[in-house]
C-alpha cells in the first residue's frame, strides 16, 4: 500500500503504515498498537464527520487498508496504491 499525508508518502502494509503515522501523531503509551490507533482514528473521524467510521470486523490489516479508504473519502489523505 502507498499513501500520501500532508505531502509525504508512506509505503508498506496498510499496518505498516498505520504504526509509522502513530508514532508520528501519538505517544505510544497511550496509542500501543495498531488497533489503539485505528481506535483513537475512528473516534476522530466520528468527532469532525458525525458519524461512524465503518470497517470490517476482521484483522487489523483489512481495517487500516478500510480505514485509510476512508480518510482518502474525506480528503485528509490519499491512497496512491492499494494491493491487496
Amino acid at each position: 500500500m502507498r499513501v500520501l499525508v500532508n505531502g509525504r508518502i508512506y509505503d508498506g502494509s496498510a499496518s505498516e503504515i498505520a504504526l509509522k503515522l502513530r508514532d508520528l501523531l501519538f505517544d505510544p503509551i497511550f496509542v500501543p498498537d495498531v488497533e489503539a490507533y485505528i481506535h483513537r482514528m475512528q473516534h476522530v473521524y466520528r468527532s469532525i464527520m458525525e458519524r461512524e467510521m465503518e470497517l470490517p470486523a476482521y484483522d487489523d490489516e483489512s481495517r487500516a487498508r478500510a480505514m485509510f479508504k476512508a480518510l482518502d473519502a474525506i480528503g485528509v489523505m490519499e491512497v496512491l496504491e492499494d494491493i491487496s
